[in-house]
């Protein structure tokens, strides 16, 4: 199944550091240029959630309770803000070194965990 989808047709790459862009773009070009997709990349269907109001729950009774929270934003991975928007979302909570970790659970000592995600509709 997954040769029926799998090619280069619609890859992108990101080399940094010291290097010699000619001589990557050749080498890239000998090893991948000839792998083409079988099939047009379609991307992901998904949708997203109608926008709710916030809402604050609190259960003071609940030592261990687990909480999940949303909010629908309207980006797509084409979107100019997209890679300022992912940045700060690994800053935010996006890692264990995030803010939210590092504020909920080493100095607060409210949660085992802590962390935030960003899901941006597919540009196709």
């Amino acid at each position: 199944m997954h040769k029926a989808l799998w090619g280069m047709s619609a890859a992108q790459l990101a080399v940094v550091g010291d290097f010699d862009a000619a001589t990557v773009k050749a080498q890239l070009e000998k090893d991948l240029g000839a792998w083409e997709s079988p099939s047009p990349y379609g991307g992901s269907r998904s949708h997203s959630a109608p926008t709710r109001p916030p809402t604050n729950h609190q259960y003071p009774d609940k030592e261990m309770a687990f909480v999940i929270m949303g909010s629908t934003l309207p980006v797509r991975d084409d979107d100019v803000a997209y890679p300022a928007l992912t940045m700060l979302n690994y800053m935010l909570g996006g890692s264990p070194t995030s803010r939210l970790f590092d504020r909920l659970r080493q100095k607060e000592g409210l949660s085992y965990g802590a962390g935030s995600r960003i899901f941006a509709h597919p540009s196709t």
